[in-house]
């Protein structure tokens, strides 16, 4: 049962990594009023993507889901937080080319932070098979 879940979520994020290379590609040589109907596009689909998944954190009958909840709910506060600050520094340097830059770097070690996340997935996904397989010996052998 694991493995489809986990197969299924895989999928999902396949989906969204294509579809982020190819957003990201997309930009690069959109116009000005291109860009920012995508972006636009993109603010309400995240926003759409983010109240689905606190209504299915909210739903959820386990502690451990109200845990990674609260989790999750510090995680995004401090990622904005982040992002405010970043670009208040920018705007405070005065200098257009300076808050460019950091938008970029802000993005930058987002990516990285997925990165990072995904080895964490990877991690907590290969336990988790490794904990049913062993429940399943376990069980076969009684």
């Amino acid at each position: 049962m694991a493995h489809e879940i986990l197969s299924a979520k895989l999928c999902q994020l396949d989906v969204s990594v294509d579809r982020l290379h190819r957003r990201i590609q997309d930009s690069q040589t959109a116009g000005h009023d291109a860009l920012r109907r995508e972006i636009a596009a993109l603010e309400q689909e995240c926003a759409d993507a983010e109240t689905a998944l606190r209504e299915n954190l909210r739903r959820s009958k386990s502690n451990l889901v109200s845990i990674l909840a609260q989790g999750y709910g510090q995680v995004e506060y401090d990622i904005a937080r982040a992002g405010q600050r970043l670009r208040a520094a920018a705007d405070r340097s005065g200098d257009p080319e300076t808050a460019v830059e950091e938008e970029l770097l802000l993005a930058e070690y987002l990516l990285d932070f997925a990165h990072q996340a995904a080895d964490r997935v990877l991690l907590f996904s290969m336990k988790a098979i490794d904990d049913q397989l062993l429940q399943q010996e376990k069980g076969e052998s009684l």
